[in-house]
């Protein structure tokens, strides 16, 4: 008699008597397949396969062991290891992105603050140079308005002693030089017009200045010396001198001509210290007094006479200059002839202070010449009372450090026409 159906078993669960279904074909070669990868990456780290075997190759080469044997125990076993791997790896890589991004982060703020420092400092050093240029024109503006006060006062006086004085050498070009000079051959310069003090500073002069530029900055290294008010003051160092020519400028009420660099503001006069002024730092426009080049002063010492050794010709006779220790010091101004165009002592009594550098050879120097831009020694014109007849020519040329100051040394100046 058959059984019923109804009797049968319920499915979902199988009976201690039944076999496991089997997988389907096509789920068992792709667990194949799967095992086969993972058994070829295996094997590959191992070295018992080139990495760089393609996956046709891997398939028709790597063959899993055996169902039940320890290797592929061990294959299933190692694919489970790596499977961990590849988990921890996926771990490592996304920690490590959630650190670099908090990185990137950190960084983009630190940028933005430095930026932000860093805007706050230049708009700090701008707001500081602001002030700075604002105090500057403030303390400017009082000091020329000290000047023109006091330049007022004494504006009067500097015309008149002015025109009382100066003397106008005209424009035109001359042979500067001499034959029998070792260190200034003949050669053309043509020098524009300008005024020429004639004669030497005096004593008195020097005082009335000196004593007025202390309010305005000045400071000054010599003192000056002679005998009498009216004497040539000597003991004199060129740099002195030239702080003097803008003191006396800046108490005229005139612009003055040097300064500490390329500026032409009030705050960048020369007034203080032992600077070598180059060419760059005059201002040859100004109308302001100054030393004259040496160009300018041998065309004055000339006065008009072309070829001649001396300020007034050939000879120099003891009644025309005070050299060879005639006296023992120099004589007041005014004391000998003038030159043919009415400067006195162009030869003799103290020796001269003029703008240049020295420099061996001037032929170079031609049209209207300054000088060489720099040098050691400043140059020294016309002779002094113990010098030779020779030393007080028109071409004659020695030279000094330009803080030296002696006896027998002083200086003359000159000024551009308005």
């Amino acid at each position: 008699m058959s059984e019923s159906t109804t009797g049968s078993k319920p499915s979902g669960r199988a009976g201690p008597g039944d076999q496991p279904s089997k997988p389907s074909s096509r789920s068992a070669a792709h667990l194949q397949k799967i095992l086969q990868m993972q058994y070829f990456q295996i094997a590959a780290r191992r070295g018992a396969v080139p990495s760089d075997t393609s996956s046709s190759d891997m398939e028709a080469n790597v063959q899993l062991p055996s169902k039940g044997s320890l290797g592929l125990k061990l294959a299933l076993a190692c694919i489970g290891i790596g499977a961990a791997c590849g988990l921890y790896s996926l771990k490592q890589e996304r920690d490590r992105s959630e650190m670099e991004s908090r990185a990137a982060v950190e960084a983009e703020r630190a940028q933005a603050l430095a930026l932000e420092v860093q805007q706050k400092k230049e708009r700090d050093e701008i707001e500081a140079v602001r002030r700075s240029e604002a105090e500057r024109a403030r303390t400017e503006q009082a000091f020329r308005s000290r000047l023109a006060q006091s330049a007022d006062l004494t504006r009067a006086q500097e015309l008149a002693w002015f025109e009382e004085k100066f003397v106008k050498i005209e424009t035109g070009p001359f042979e500067m030089g001499s034959r029998m000079e070792f260190n200034n051959a003949v050669h053309s310069v043509n020098v524009p017009d300008f005024w020429m003090d004639s004669t030497e500073v005096t004593l008195a002069e020097w005082n009335a200045v000196v004593q007025w530029s202390g309010a305005f900055g000045y400071v000054f290294g010599s003192k000056g010396s002679a005998k009498k008010d009216t004497h040539p003051v000597a003991e004199i160092t060129w740099y002195d001198a030239v702080r003097w020519c803008n003191a006396k400028s800046e108490r005229a009420g005139l612009r003055p001509c040097y300064y500490v660099g390329v500026g032409r503001g009030v705050s960048d006069v020369y007034r203080v210290g032992n600077l070598d002024l180059t060419n760059a730092m005059v201002d040859w426009e100004a109308d302001g007094y100054r030393l004259p080049t040496e160009a300018e002063w041998e065309k004055a010492a000339r006065g008009g006479l072309e070829g001649s050794k001396f300020p007034n010709g050939n000879k120099l006779p003891r009644s025309e200059a005070n050299h060879s220790f005639d006296n023992v010091a120099p004589k007041p101004v005014k004391s000998y002839p003038p030159n043919g165009v009415g400067l006195y002592e162009m030869a003799g009594n103290v020796w001269e202070w003029v703008w240049d550098w020295y420099v061996a050879d001037l032929s170079s120097f031609t049209g209207d010449p300054h000088g060489p831009d720099n040098g050691e020694r400043r140059v020294i014109r016309g002779g002094g009372f113990s010098g030779s007849p020779d030393s007080c020519g028109v071409a004659a040329r020695v030279s000094s450090r330009g803080e030296v100051s002696v006896e027998t040394g002083g200086f003359r100046v000159a000024r551009r026409p308005r």
